[in-house]
């Protein structure tokens, strides 16, 4: 247990003095994420200092309407969440593209 919290006071002060090196405007932006991510499920229990570890991470991916993410079949090594507008799931069969609710 002890060698645990050492770990998160390390990465906490690691985290700390990463966060400190960014510039203003891009705290704003990690910031934003964070709270993003904290609406996500799987990120609502991380501790400040482990959401903006991930922030940092994130990738921003700009799509317009009928861009293509993914595709059946392929192997993804990431998640995506929609920040803003929507998306479709869409499944190919013989008629075209049916919609999979998700």
């Amino acid at each position: 247990m002890f060698a645990k919290q050492d770990e998160d006071v390390s990465d906490a002060q690691g985290a700390l003095a990463s966060w400190r090196c960014l510039g203003s405007r891009h705290r704003k932006e990690i910031t934003r994420r964070g709270e993003l991510l904290r609406g996500v499920a799987i990120f609502s229990k991380f501790t400040t200092a482990q959401l903006r570890k991930v922030a940092v991470a994130v990738q921003r991916l700009e799509c317009t309407h009928g861009d293509r993410i993914f595709e059946k079949g392929q192997i993804c090594d990431s998640m995506f969440i929609v920040d803003a507008g929507s998306c479709a799931l869409l499944r190919p069969d013989n008629n075209g593209a049916l919609p999979i609710d998700v």
